[in-house]
């Protein structure tokens, strides 16, 4: 009857052992996705904070229309009366 708790107990703890290599390996792969995402995170906030310093140096002082040779008042209202395909910009 020992040897039958003792097969028994070893083979609970092979079991155990398995699962917690499965686990351990899931954990490895979770670490590696979200040393991932923050790298990825990283990039996109340095591209955004480029992009906004960028934007505050390039502003123009005026906003410029087009000359009155190439536009004729109808030719401007033509191009502006159109519904923009992003909605009401």
């Amino acid at each position: 009857m020992s040897d039958r708790i003792e097969s028994l107990v070893i083979e609970h703890l092979r079991a155990i052992r398995a699962t917690q290599t499965d686990h351990s390996e899931r954990l490895s792969q979770i670490e590696s996705r979200i040393s991932n995402l923050e790298v990825t995170i990283a990039g996109m906030r340095r591209d955004r904070a480029h992009m906004v310093g960028r934007s505050s140096r390039s502003t123009p002082d005026k906003i410029s229309s087009p000359p009155l040779s190439t536009a004729s008042s109808a030719g401007w209202i033509s191009m502006t009366a159109e519904p923009s395909p992003f909605g009401n910009a």
